[in-house]
């Protein structure tokens, strides 16, 4: 356990820390060999886009509130405003700070009568 949760929780940014490593060490290594230098730039170049991309889908973008509004016409449902949460993966890296964030954000939306949560709610 390490700060009440299970090591299984960090599973993942393990394998991604180990990942981004291994893509810098490569970029290091191709740097150093004897080829041409648009060809090393070229590996360095990809290497640093998909760390930045790895580290962009797991730190930035999941800490991103995203509200999307939809209109179902359907005359046999019965009008009303709902809120649907989806992946919020409350743990480690996402603690009551993130969750209150959510709930002032829920709250300043009119009319709503119904809140639900459709799965993912914890991390792991």
């Amino acid at each position: 356990m390490i700060y009440g949760y299970p090591l299984s929780y960090f599973f993942y940014e393990t394998l991604l820390f180990m990942l981004i490593t291994g893509i810098l060490a490569g970029c290091i290594c191709i740097w150093r060999k004897k080829i041409s230098f648009l060809r090393k730039f070229v590996v360095f170049a990809i290497g640093i886009l998909m760390v930045s991309v790895m580290a962009y889908g797991s730190i930035i973008e999941p800490r991103k509130l995203v509200v999307r509004e939809f209109a179902i016409k359907d005359d046999s449902l019965p009008r009303m405003k709902v809120v649907l949460l989806s992946d919020i993966h409350v743990g480690p890296f996402k603690k009551r700070e993130w969750v209150q964030r959510l709930v002032d954000r829920i709250n300043t939306l009119e009319d709503i009568e119904a809140v639900f949560i459709a799965g993912d709610f914890i991390y792991g």
